[in-house]
């Protein structure tokens, strides 16, 4: 008999008029998980709204969690509509996380968050880490718009920084939009574009198999994704010329290539036009696409997305737009399902950009180096004691501290204002609220939880490590105090 779980949750409404919670049929957590089949990687999420990055297991378990309050930083531009939230998260071979704020910056944090380098500049999408440390981001300006006079447009450009926060290289596409005729099919485009080409990958190729025959394809140039031209591209490092590109006419929108190690170069293609999004492998010789998955409309994302092979074989893939992602095997078949449960106020599930899969054995070994950040602390008794909470509020701060925030999260939709009482449904909340990183809820559910009767001094890093982002917000004495 083959060894299949699988998740299939329906939710009452949650008890809090302003945060519901799972209304409907909205899902939250792992919804398929195919034990068999299933890879063993970890999977890296961020959502859109929010400063923090989750590694969870395939079991669903949250691993280890990256998050970066931004107090000392300010708002400046107004293009990206998302404030200091996140756009994208990737975690370094190091443990470090390097996160992107849309058109603001980009910053890199250590395994315990603690900032180690940031650089403030219209940084968007994506950045390429080299083997001797420099990072390439790639970032956008204004330029006179060259197709129609007396306006303006955001180009991109790359940016590279040495390690010590040093611009040492810089490359403009304002120089480069008629380097080859693939790129030049896509001209001009639409007037009320407000950027070009809308690059949202920069990835660094690795040695691979193409470069002994074809010098485009050599370690060390950069693969390039432009959105808004539906193109990809090879830009030489060297001549810093574009000498390959593939998509105008075939491609929609497209996203994340990434070249896999037979030399093929995987893609997201989106499909904004024919209204259903595809994962393609292609020959970049032949240019010929060799594998796909999407064509029988599977899933559709139209604006972000991504899609990475990874170990063992399987897909992962992101439906980014509803804030959900999925793992499939080379035959198609859906394997894993995980929904984020990021909600925004008014209910609706948070957008991913992308969803990284990482091999067990690495993120293993730093978690052996650096310790976990999940697991129940026995310090509790006494709170439990002097307080009179419930042996469920505290079995549901066991399974929040060990990581399983959405067997949390699934309990307290479907019972917890009944069972618990506002008071401690409140506070229950507010803690799993602060693992997830969502400072103004948990600050919202702590202030119902102390107005229902909960002692202000319970909502402290000395009961519980998760409240500590809480804590750390200007506004939470505040709510304490009244």
């Amino acid at each position: 008999m083959k060894l299949i779980t699988l998740f299939l949750i329906g939710f009452s409404a949650c008890w809090n008029p302003v945060y519901p919670g799972e209304p409907g049929d909205q899902k939250i957590g792992l919804t398929l998980h195919n034990v068999e089949k299933t890879g063993a990687s970890y999977r890296l999420y961020s959502s859109r709204n929010l400063t923090a990055a989750h590694l969870i297991s395939p079991e669903g378990k949250y691993i280890h969690t990256w998050y970066y309050p931004h107090a000392e930083d300010v708002a400046t531009n107004t293009y990206s509509g998302f404030g200091l939230a996140w756009h994208y998260a990737e975690m370094l071979p190091n443990g470090n996380l390097i996160a992107i704020v849309k058109d603001e910056m980009i910053i890199e944090i250590d395994w315990n968050s603690k900032l180690v380098w940031k650089a403030k500049l219209r940084a968007h999408h994506d950045f390429a880490r080299g083997m001797e440390g420099n990072t390439i981001v790639v970032s956008r300006n204004y330029r006179p718009n060259p197709w129609y006079p007396g306006q303006t447009i955001s180009m991109d450009e790359l940016v590279e920084f040495d390690k010590r926060g040093k611009v040492v290289w810089r490359w403009d596409y304002t120089d480069h939009y008629s380097d080859i005729k693939e790129i030049r099919d896509s001209l001009p485009p639409e007037e009320w574009r407000p950027d070009w080409p809308h690059i949202n990958t920069c990835e660094i190729l690795p040695e691979n198999p193409r470069e002994e025959k074809d010098s485009r394809f050599k370690a060390g140039n950069l693969l390039l994704c432009g959105a808004h031209a539906n193109v990809i591209m090879i830009l030489d490092r060297k001549s810093e010329k574009i000498v390959w590109a593939w998509g105008p006419g075939i491609i929609e929108g497209p996203h994340m290539p990434t070249m896999l190690p037979n030399g093929n170069i995987l893609l997201y293609d989106n499909g904004h036009h024919r209204k259903y999004t595809k994962v393609i492998e292609l020959d970049p010789i032949k240019k010929e696409i060799v594998w796909e998955y999407g064509s029988n409309r599977e899933f559709y994302s139209p604006a972000r997305g991504s899609g990475l092979k990874m170990e063992g074989g399987n897909y992962l893939i992101a439906n980014s737009d509803y804030g959900w992602f999925f793992e499939v095997t080379p035959e198609g078949e859906k394997v894993w399902e995980y929904y984020n449960p990021d909600l925004t106020g008014g209910g609706a599930r948070m957008g991913l950009y992308r969803t990284l899969p990482y091999e067990k054995e690495m993120v293993d070994g730093l978690l052996r180096k650096y310790g976990r950040m999940y697991f129940a602390r026995n310090n509790k008794a006494g709170y439990a004691q002097k307080y009179g909470l419930s042996d469920q509020l505290m079995v549901l701060v066991d399974w929040i501290e060990s990581g399983d925030l959405d067997r949390a999260h699934r309990w307290l939709n479907n019972d917890g204002n009944r069972t618990l009482g506002e008071k401690e449904s409140g506070f229950a909340y507010s803690l799993l609220y602060a693992a997830r990183k969502d400072v103004k809820k948990s600050m919202e559910f702590a202030k119902k939880s102390i107005a229902a009767g909960m002692p202000g001094e319970l909502f402290s890093q000395k009961f519980s490590f998760v409240f500590r982002p809480m804590m750390e917000h200007r506004l939470f004495h505040e709510i304490i105090s009244d």
